[in-house]
């Protein structure tokens, strides 16, 4: 008997250190996320004071535009994104679309207007629908929204809630009140 619940216990303290060491992933990666829209937006300002600097949206909708950004959630990396063996930061190839400026639009078009906050995003294999979304929540991410971000359902079947608690923990990182 007491062998059995010295097993459980340890278990659920493996658990526990599991899961903080996810939330502290979570934490560190929206930070790294912040860190690189912040030096986005601050490559962005035009030396000219005649000139207005483009916004971050309209590069993201470039299609001349391209950067490394870090992946918005905490557990592995879908195949599509093609990060790098060697890359531990799990940074990967975004290159604008012109569609990113309708996708940030409609989005807060429905979340004010509809008080929606669930986007969905159809269309042909290999549009670059994910790249997109990726975008939106590294943009929205390195503000102060919660954004939880499923980005691969077929591995989310395999295992939903530790999934979930991932996504989650990576919405609210920075938020440790809110992560316990």
């Amino acid at each position: 008997m007491f062998d059995t619940a010295s097993k459980k216990l340890r278990a659920e303290s493996e658990a526990i250190a599991e899961l903080r060491e996810l939330a502290a992933n979570a934490n560190k990666r929206r930070e790294r996320i912040r860190q690189e829209i912040q030096k986005l937006n601050l490559s962005f300002v035009s030396s000219s004071k005649d000139t207005p600097p483009p916004d971050l949206v309209s590069e993201f909708s470039n299609p001349a535009f391209y950067t490394k950004l870090p992946f918005p959630f905490v557990q592995a990396v879908p195949e599509r994104f093609d990060v790098g063996d060697g890359d531990d930061e799990k940074n990967w190839f975004y290159m604008g679309r012109e569609k990113f400026a309708e996708l940030q639009d409609n989005f807060e078009y429905i979340r004010r207007a509809y008080r929606h906050d669930v986007l969905t995003v159809y269309g042909t294999k290999g549009y670059g629908k994910s790249h997109l979304l990726a975008a939106l929540v590294c943009h929205l991410a390195a503000g102060e929204d919660k954004v939880v971000f499923i980005p691969d359902c077929r591995v989310f079947t395999s295992d939903p809630i530790l999934y979930t608690i991932a996504a989650m923990l990576f919405a609210w990182g920075g938020d440790e009140k809110k992560q316990q």
